[in-house]
């Protein structure tokens, strides 16, 4: 094994730090567990089969992580700055890392294409809203579940609102939607329909929290 040169090296992104020569990497060890769905991207290609079962299980996350102190989502917001030079992988929730017991929000599977400013506000706030599965998640509970589950959003968004300000963390919606283009692009064999697929989960969502991310849209008395 030998060293891999680690941007880094003073934080943990479960980046590798040795590798040999049949390309097996030994990692950084990141505490906690992958948000939302196990095997994700399954879902994202069969949101049919998201049961209610698996709506309350993100329920009962989503309720967890309102709960964490503002200074988890502080550590977060230094931690999605720190990593600027590389653009995160926050099209697939299973990469941010929950730790409940420790009330750590990790980030792990940085590009390896340097990006200057590559991260912004989306990048923190829609993995935790798994903001492609959250109106499927949404459309399986009852009226009352619904509004737990908005409450506890809206508390998340307004957390990491209040955490990027202190960092100078910058908002760009274009950005994100370009890097999950260039990302369907690269990987699908169908890119238009999964685009499509994208676009209409992604504006479900928004259309509960467009307002809670951007500000309403407050039109001046004349």
């Amino acid at each position: 094994f030998y060293i891999v040169n680690d941007v880094y090296r003073n934080r943990n992104y479960g980046q590798a730090v040795l590798e040999n020569k049949s390309g097996i990497r030994i990692i950084k060890m990141m505490s906690g567990e992958a948000h939302s769905l196990k095997k994700w991207v399954y879902y994202m290609e069969n949101p049919h089969l998201i049961t209610p079962e698996m709506a309350r299980g993100f329920l009962s996350q989503m309720k967890a992580i309102s709960a964490f102190p503002q200074e988890s989502f502080d550590k977060y917001a230094r931690a999605v700055k720190s990593c600027n030079k590389n653009k995160m992988d926050t099209i697939n929730p299973n990469n941010t890392m929950i730790d409940v017991k420790k009330q750590k929000i990790g980030i792990i599977d940085l590009s390896d294409e340097t990006v200057i400013n590559a991260n912004t506000r989306e990048d923190m706030i829609f993995p935790l809203l798994d903001i492609f599965l959250h109106k499927v998640f949404y459309s399986h509970l009852t009226p009352e579940e619904q509004a737990e589950l908005f409450n506890y959003s809206k508390t998340i968004i307004d957390k990491c609102q209040l955490a990027a300000d202190k960092v100078d963390l910058p908002s760009n919606e274009r950005s994100f939607k370009t890097n999950v283009v260039k990302k369907v692009q690269a990987v699908s064999r169908n890119p238009e329909y999964r685009i499509r697929r994208f676009k209409e989960l992604y504006d479900g969502t928004m259309s509960l929290y467009r307002d809670e991310i951007y500000g309403a849209n407050v039109w001046p008395q004349l």
